[in-house]
């Protein structure tokens, strides 16, 4: 989303999903003055990321309330451009992590092994990443990501974070606990700046992993059998691929 290219607009979407504001909230949430904390909501707005959700009455007047829609998909790949809005979540995010005592944090390619970087110099530990490989059948069981050749028996026997910037079905998560089990690693948390939904969750707590995260947003998820826009006949939509 191009419109999450700004670090402040990153700031604002992670405010707004918690509860709605207007523009004078998010000017003083963030230190900004009115008008640039106007003009950056009105971007989030014209892409349809933030949306109305109401009126109050203030000092007087009335203020405007906007939200970030549910369901709406997730990417912060584009605020690791410049992380410095990610900053107060990447430390926080850190905090919580360095008490499960782990060697190395790992993350799939774009957006986990960013993060992961970014933890990993926080917390004085070794950086890893996964990168796709070719599925393997169909669902989130399917997905496949493996160690870049030559470096996997550096994992062996190390306690491991497996993280990513957004979970919720967590298909590249468990892909990436699978490639590092496979070389002998010993995964003991799960990180993510933001949970949708509680699919991803609900998996890694079956296996004992606890989830460590700055933030969630309830998130319908459905195996397509069960989808009532699939036997709606609504067509998938790609959200990794540009608008027309």
């Amino acid at each position: 989303m191009r419109a999450l290219a700004h670090p402040i607009r990153v700031r604002m979407v992670v405010l707004l999903r918690g509860e709605a504001l207007s523009a004078s909230d998010l000017a003083r949430r963030l230190d900004l003055r009115f008008g640039s904390a106007r003009f950056h909501l009105h971007k989030l707005i014209d892409a349809d990321i933030a949306i109305p959700a109401g009126e109050r009455i203030d000092r007087g007047g009335t203020a405007l309330l906007f939200r970030v829609p549910e369901g709406l998909w997730f990417d912060l790949d584009a605020a690791f451009v410049d992380h410095s809005a990610l900053d107060p979540y990447v430390i926080q995010l850190a905090q919580s992590l360095r008490r499960h005592n782990i060697e190395a944090a790992c993350g799939p390619l774009a957006g986990g092994a960013f993060l992961a970087q970014l933890l990993a110099r926080l917390l004085g530990s070794e950086f890893y990443f996964t990168t796709p490989a070719p599925p393997e059948g169909n669902g989130a069981s399917s997905a496949r990501y493996q160690l870049p050749p030559g470096i996997g028996h550096r994992v062996l026997g190390k306690r491991v974070a497996i993280v990513d910037d957004v979970m919720s079905a967590g298909s590249s998560l468990r892909a990436t606990l699978i490639a590092i089990e496979s070389h002998g690693a010993i995964p003991v948390v799960v990180g993510a700046l933001h949970v949708l939904g509680t699919t991803g969750e609900d998996f890694f707590k079956e296996r004992g992993l606890r989830i460590e995260t700055t933030g969630r947003t309830p998130f319908d998820s459905w195996r397509p059998p069960e989808c009532p826009l699939c036997a709606a006949g609504v067509p998938l939509d790609d959200p990794s691929r540009p608008a027309a």
